[in-house]
Parts: structure tokens; sequence; C-alpha cells
């Protein structure tokens, strides 16, 4: 019997709707760490939102569920509980720029999967965007970018 490509995506989406899976965390193909970039990019999405609606960065990504302080039950979330979680089953972290590091990179905040060793700062993080100027590692010294 052959199934056209269509019908394939279409019983492929009434799975995902009778198990609940959104299009976030249910993939067909591809490893966990590119799982873990897409969330980060929706992520992104999510966390700009949250910029607009306050005029801050959230400090922590739970933020985005429960909004800031002084917003209970107010706030409509931007993510759902398991939208901030890596495949790893680690909280995503986030990381605001200080303005010089984000007027030289262009990047305002970071976000951080820590893995599936679940250690910060190894080499299986995730951090996404990268600062499309700098390099992976980088830090600020008397107003000169240096690569660590």
């Amino acid at each position: 019997m052959k199934v056209s490509k269509r019908c394939a995506a279409a019983s492929a989406a009434a799975v995902a709707a009778l198990c609940g899976c959104s299009s976030m965390n249910m993939q067909f193909s591809g490893t966990e760490k590119e799982i873990s970039k897409r969330k980060m990019e929706d992520l992104r999405g999510a966390v700009e939102m949250y910029e607009n609606k306050t005029h801050s960065y959230p400090t922590d990504l739970n933020q985005l569920v429960n909004g800031p302080q002084g917003f209970e039950g107010k706030w409509e979330a931007l993510a759902k509980p398991k939208d901030i979680v890596d495949p790893w089953g680690s909280v995503y972290r986030i990381e605001v720029l200080p303005r010089d590091k984000a007027m030289l990179s262009g990047v305002d905040f970071q976000l951080r999967s820590i893995g599936p060793d679940k250690k910060e700062g190894t080499q299986d993080d995730i951090v996404f965007p990268l600062p499309p100027n700098l390099p992976d590692k980088y830090e600020l010294i008397e107003g000169k970018e240096t690569g660590k």
C-alpha cells in the first residue's frame, strides 16, 4: 500500500493531537542538540515578548510561565512549563548581557542548555544565539574583546 506524503503528515499530526504533543516538543527527526536549538529559537521569541510587556528581560525563564513578581493572576503565560526544559530535563538558563557586551555583540541576552552532563560551563553546553561578531568564549577587558 502506497501512502502519500500528505497522508503521512496528516496521520502524524493526528497522532500528535491525540497524544497531546505540540510541535515544540515532538520531533520526528534530529538529535537532542537540534531539538534544544529549535526550542531555544522559540524561547527567544517568548523572551522578546516578555521584554515588550515588562520593559525588562526575565532573570529566570520561569517568569515566562508565571510572570514577574506582582503579576500574580494577571499574567498570560508566554511559555508552558515543558517549553523551558531542555531535552535532558534541565531548565534553560538566560543571561542578560551587560550593556557594553550587548553593544559589541549585537546580542542582548543568551539562552543556555547545560546539556546532557547537566553541568554548566562544559563543552556540551548549547548557547543561543551566539554573538555574531565575537568568538564563542569571550570576555570584555578594558573595552576590547578578548577570546578565551
